[in-house]
C-alpha cells in the first residue's frame, strides 16, 4: 500500500524531533525547516530530498 504524503513544520523543535520518528513508519513526510543546518539541531537525519528550506511568513511559505 502506498504511504500518504504529508507536510510537517516543526521538526527542528522539541515535539516535533519526538514525533519524527513515528511519523516516518506510518507516512510519506516532507519538511519545512526555517535554515539549511536543520541536521544539526536533530539527533536524526532526514533525506535531502525531503527537506524544504522556508519560510511561513512568506506568502507560499516563501516556495517557488
Amino acid at each position: 500500500m502506498r504511504k500518504q504524503k504529508v507536510l510537517m513544520t516543526g521538526v527542528t523543535g522539541v515535539l516535533g524531533s519526538a514525533i519524527f520518528a513515528g511519523l516516518e513508519d506510518v507516512y510519506d513526510v516532507y519538511y519545512l525547516v526555517r535554515d539549511g543546518i536543520y541536521n544539526h539541531k536533530l539527533f536524526i537525519e532526514i533525506e535531502h530530498n525531503k527537506v524544504y528550506n522556508s519560510d511561513v511568513t512568506k506568502e507560499f511559505c516563501g516556495l517557488s
